[in-house]
């Protein structure tokens, strides 16, 4: 996976409203339920996530890899759900 070089990726707000909202989770219990996991994720970067802005690599990836919110593997949620920015142009992966 290629990296823009500030190393901020943009996540699918639409899908991981619908993951939070299919699963009942709010913010504070995705916060939570990373925390549980050892993914160490502020309610400020899901809010941020929902709101479509940028987050670094390492705390995008730390939202989805856990299986109870995304109930697919690692690779194949990040197949569809992170957008990778580079030069200001989205490219979905």
């Amino acid at each position: 996976m290629i990296v823009p070089q500030d190393g901020h990726l943009r996540l699918d707000r639409e899908r991981l409203k619908q993951h939070l909202k299919r699963l009942g989770l709010s913010q504070l219990a995705l916060a939570e339920h990373c925390f549980d996991r050892r993914l160490y994720v502020s309610i400020a970067s899901i809010k941020r996530a929902e709101s479509g802005k940028a987050l670094l690599h390492r705390t995008a990836q730390s939202i989805w890899i856990s299986p109870h919110l995304h109930g697919e593997s690692v690779d194949a949620a990040n197949n569809f759900v992170i957008q990778k920015w580079v030069d200001d142009e989205p490219v979905t992966r």
